[in-house]
């Protein structure tokens, strides 16, 4: 298994970002949340611009027993040009 998996979406265009939902794997069997829903606990999503710089973050924390963890990026501040 990777110890750190990463994940990129190339949206193809120069685009503003105000949220991100993700939806956490449903395991079908709640008597497991632990390992279904809770995947995605404490990974960080970073935006980047075309030069692959991080522009802003954010981390999910404990995501066990949710479904769809979402963060606001209504406060970034970065824009291109």
């Amino acid at each position: 298994a990777d110890r750190n998996p990463a994940w990129t979406v190339e949206l193809g265009l120069n685009s503003e970002v105000s949220h991100i939902e993700i939806k956490n794997r449903y395991c079908g069997d709640m008597s497991d949340a632990q390992n279904c829903l809770g995947r995605l606990s404490y990974a960080t999503v970073e935006l980047l611009d075309s030069d692959d710089n991080v522009v802003d973050f954010k981390s999910f924390g404990d995501t066990t027993g949710n479904f769809s963890p979402l963060l606001d990026f209504n406060t970034c501040a970065t824009s291109s040009p």
